[in-house]
């Protein structure tokens, strides 16, 4: 479903991402872990085309971005729609209601009609027990009911893969196993899921193969129970020392 070959990434003269090769099959569950400014959520965001890619290419399905490919042009726009991204922050639009919010993108970017656009929300607000939040405003919602929603707006694009930078960051450990069992559940479906997150109990049990980042590199890559029964670079023993 999603193939990154050697991505490269510069801030100026800060590198980065230094050579980030990755495969992820339909319904596949990769959680990205590793210390903070490692390159986790920049490989995410040049993954969905919000950043672009200095050398390399990224692959979805039959769709390929190289590096110095434009943020604007139709293939990327098309990658975005395959790759549904959920924001840390959710980013959801203060003055929209719920279902104004998840029927948006549908209507403006699918050109689909605000009938059908309805319909496929509130299925999904159905789904995720949000049915009677939807009229309200993101402001009268819980955090976990955001990340919801925020999880219903990138569905409603029928991605083939869903992107989740660090979903348990506002959570409680009731919440966490909730959004554990979404995350499967989804991937159930056929749904590629790639998660950034610091928390090592929750990568661990969500987990198809987990992916180390480390300096702008992949240090490690394996199974849950291979790379953290045995964990074979030093980024990795610190993570697990500190989250003792």
């Amino acid at each position: 479903m999603i193939k990154a070959s050697n991505i490269q990434k510069s801030f100026g003269k800060l590198h980065v991402l230094k050579g980030i090769s990755m495969e992820v099959a339909d319904g596949e569950i990769m959680t990205m872990i590793g210390p903070s400014g490692c390159g986790k959520t920049t490989f995410l965001r040049c993954l969905n085309g919000l950043e672009s890619i200095d050398s390399g290419s990224i692959q979805v399905g039959n769709l390929e971005i190289r590096s110095g490919e434009p943020l604007l042009t139709e293939v990327l726009k098309k990658v975005r729609m395959r790759l549904g991204m959920v924001f840390q922050q959710f980013q959801l639009f203060p003055h929209f209601s719920v279902l104004e919010n998840i029927i948006e993108a549908p209507v403006h970017v699918n050109a689909i009609s605000r009938q059908e656009a309805v319909s496929i929300a509130m299925d999904l607000l159905r789904k995720l027990n949000l049915e009677d939040k939807a009229h309200s405003r993101p402001r009268e919602l819980s955090g976990g009911q955001q990340q919801r929603v925020a999880i219903a707006r990138a569905l409603a694009m029928h991605p083939q893969a869903l992107l989740f930078d660090e979903p348990t960051s506002a959570l409680d450990p009731r919440m966490t196993g909730e959004m554990g069992a979404l995350i499967r559940a989804l991937a159930h479906d056929g749904l590629s899921i790639l998660v950034v997150t610091h928390d090592m109990g929750f990568a661990r049990r969500v987990a198809d193969r987990v992916s180390v980042f480390d300096q702008g590199l992949i240090a490690e890559q394996g199974s849950p129970e291979q790379v953290f029964s045995n964990p074979q670079s030093a980024a990795l023993r610190d993570l697990l020392t500190e989250s003792a």
